[in-house]
């Protein structure tokens, strides 16, 4: 799990990076990093219960709150869309991306909340 936590950390790590150029950086920059820090400590099996469900929660909100702009893009529109620039008449595009990317964050802030539990309950054995 070292590895794949490295790379987590990592990728998120790179994933606030991209967010500087974003019309609200504050917010994404804080998010992803936020995931790259815990999947960094995850490293080292250091887990932070409360901060993993506090941003699960937050994650999951965001994501569906821009879900209905990842609903739009996939009823109306093409998925290439998601990679083309954004237009202010092509909302859906940024709430799209940004559902899936809430999304991919909570996803991750899952696995490491389960591998907490699974350290928990691996030291309460011994």
């Amino acid at each position: 799990m070292k590895i794949l936590n490295i790379v987590l950390a990592i990728i998120f790590v790179l994933f606030a990076m991209v967010q500087f150029n974003d019309p609200d950086p504050y917010l994404w920059v804080a998010i992803y990093a936020a995931v790259a820090i815990i999947s960094g400590f995850a490293i080292w099996e250091k887990y932070n219960r409360p901060a993993l469900i506090m941003l699960m929660i937050i994650c999951m909100a965001g994501s569906i709150f821009y879900f209905p702009g990842l609903i739009e893009l996939f009823s109306d529109h093409e998925i290439g869309d998601l990679t083309k620039s954004m237009k202010a008449e092509k909302p859906f595009i940024e709430k799209s991306r940004e559902s899936l990317g809430l999304l991919l964050s909570f996803l991750v802030l899952s696995f490491q909340y389960f591998q907490s539990t699974r350290q928990k309950k691996h030291l309460t054995d011994e």
